[in-house]
This record gives C-alpha cells, sequence and structure tokens, in this order.
C-alpha cells in the first residue's frame, strides 16, 4: 500500500511551481482541476486510472509514484525497474509524437507481427513521414524494440495501480490473474505481442532480454503475493517461488489456448481453472 504523503508529494514534485501550472496538469491528464486539488491536499484518493495517466504524462512509472522507487519491488503493489523516457528535454509537442509513434509501432506488432511491420507502415498510421519516425528512431529494430518496452511499461503500471489498494493476498492473486487473460481489446493485443516476443527471443538477444526482464518482473510479483499470504495465514506453507512457476505455467498455457481459440477455451473456463488452482495448492480455504 502506498504511503498516500509520500505519493501526493511526488505528485506535486511533477507540477512546475508557477501559476496555472496546476490547472494545466489537470487539463492534461484528463482529470478535473477540483478533484487533482482534492487529491493533493489528502481530501481525496488518486484512482488507478489517473495514476497512469499522471505517470504517462510525466514520462514516469506508477511504481515510482506509489513507492518512490524503479529499483525493486518495495512493497505489495510495486514493480521491478522499468525503462523511463530516453529524452526529458523534448518539448510536450514532441514527447506525444514520441508516444504515438510508440503506441502505433506496438499495434501494428500486434495485427500484423513483429517481422512484416515497415517503418512506412508506423509512418502511415501515425499520419506522418517516415522521416519524422527516423528523427526519433534511428532503425526500425529501434522502434519496435522501443514500442514493446513502452508497452510493457504500460502494463506493469496498469496492475501496479489495480493492486495498491488490495491488502488481502487471495484477492490480489486473483485479481492478478484477471489483469493477464486475452480478453477483447487491449489485453488480446498484448497477448499477440507476448506471442511474438515468445518466437522472437531465441533469435534476437535485445527482445530476449526484454522477455526476460518482463518474466522476472511477473515472477517476482506473484511470488511477492503468495509470501504475503503466507504471512496474512492464509495461504499453506511452500516455497513461494515454486509455487509461482507453476501458476504462471498455468496461466502462460491455459492463455495461449484462449488466444488462439483452441475448442473448448474460453476465458471464463481458464480462470475458473486458475481460481480452483489456487484455492487447491496455495490458498488454505476455498473461496466461498
Amino acid at each position: 500500500m502506498a504511503d498516500l504523503g509520500d505519493l501526493r508529494a511526488r505528485v506535486r514534485s511533477l507540477i512546475h511551481p508557477v501559476p496555472g501550472a496546476e490547472r494545466a496538469f489537470a487539463e492534461a491528464i484528463g482529470l478535473d482541476e477540483i478533484k487533482l486539488s482534492k487529491s493533493l491536499g489528502g481530501n481525496r484518493r488518486f484512482k488507478a486510472g489517473e495514476l497512469m495517466a499522471i505517470a504517462e504524462h510525466s514520462r514516469v512509472t506508477v511504481n515510482w509514484l506509489i513507492n518512490g522507487s524503479d529499483d525493486v519491488i518495495a512493497a505489495p503493489g510495486a514493480s521491478s525497474e522499468i525503462i523511463r523516457s530516453r529524452n526529458r528535454t523534448e518539448s510536450t509537442a514532441q514527447a506525444g509524437t514520441r508516444r504515438m509513434i510508440l503506441e502505433m509501432a506496438w499495434r501494428l506488432i500486434a495485427k500484423c507481427g513483429y517481422r512484416n511491420v515497415r517503418i512506412s507502415d508506423i509512418a502511415a498510421a501515425c499520419g506522418t513521414s517516415t522521416g519524422t519516425v527516423h528523427y526519433y528512431f534511428a532503425t526500425k529494430d529501434g522502434v519496435l524494440n522501443e514500442s514493446l518496452r513502452y508497452n510493457a511499461k504500460l502494463s506493469f503500471d496498469r496492475q501496479i495501480a489495480e493492486l495498491d489498494t488490495i491488502d488481502d493476498a487471495l484477492r490480489r492473486l486473483k485479481r492478478l490473474v484477471d489483469l493477464q487473460f486475452p480478453a477483447a481489446g487491449l489485453l488480446r493485443d498484448e497477448w499477440s505481442v507476448c506471442l511474438q516476443i515468445w518466437n522472437e527471443a531465441p533469435l534476437n538477444a535485445e527482445v530476449r532480454s526484454l522477455h526476460l526482464d518482463s518474466y522476472n518482473y511477473w515472477y517476482r510479483m506473484v511470488a511477492m503475493t503468495i509470501r504475503l499470504g503466507q504471512e496474512q495465514g492464509a495461504f499453506r506453507e511452500q516455497d513461494p517461488d515454486d509455487a509461482a512457476i507453476r501458476l504462471s505455467a498455468l496461466i502462460n498455457g491455459l492463455g495461449v489456448q484462449v488466444f488462439t481459440e483452441t475448442p473448448g477455451s474460453s476465458t471464463l473456463s481458464a480462470r475458473s481453472h486458475i481460481y480452483k488452482f489456487i484455492e487447491e495448492t496455495i490458498s488454505k480455504q476455498p473461496s466461498k
């Protein structure tokens, strides 16, 4: 759980101390200025989506906002180190263009495949020129791999923001499961990209490094949650690392079945199988 005083202080540090800056900040993150003022004053709690918007606009991570660090899993709801923006001297317009390029590149990877995306495709999707894309990224591999890192940051931020307010370890673990499944829209696109990363990793050292970092984050998050449940007396005594490996393997296997539309598979049935696994092998008591 976040120290709300420290969280508010870190958000304040992102707002320039000049007249009108708080109003401009609120507008940039899509939050009513009064709600922002109440949150900064301690009369309202920032919501998960608001923390993600603040992190995205300010080019920091939700982990840093909540825990003050990108280096370690500091508390339930924290993340491992996440890549921040390479260039903090960019103007707002330049940062927006760079972000659009990364978002479009990632969506094209999800739709067309890692090896099928061209710089011209990214430029067309952005409504700009290939020269503009090359202004921010020298090579195709550069923009594609950076887009994978960018999406990993968004995914991790979403998990951290969603889990921060959940104290109960069993609820946290099941929420982690819910956030992993290839439902329609964003999560399905993320699974498409994940499968391509798995395929590309044996052949591409940079993609392999990204995959290992991402898996290490997930594994540490699950193991930490299992340890939390043991400390709360709700989970069985066992090696948390072994349990995290088994649970991750089950999620990956069932997730691939759902994504590839294997007959008989569905998000609902996969979630049911995983919940049952948690109740039979991790939790002390079945859920009511």
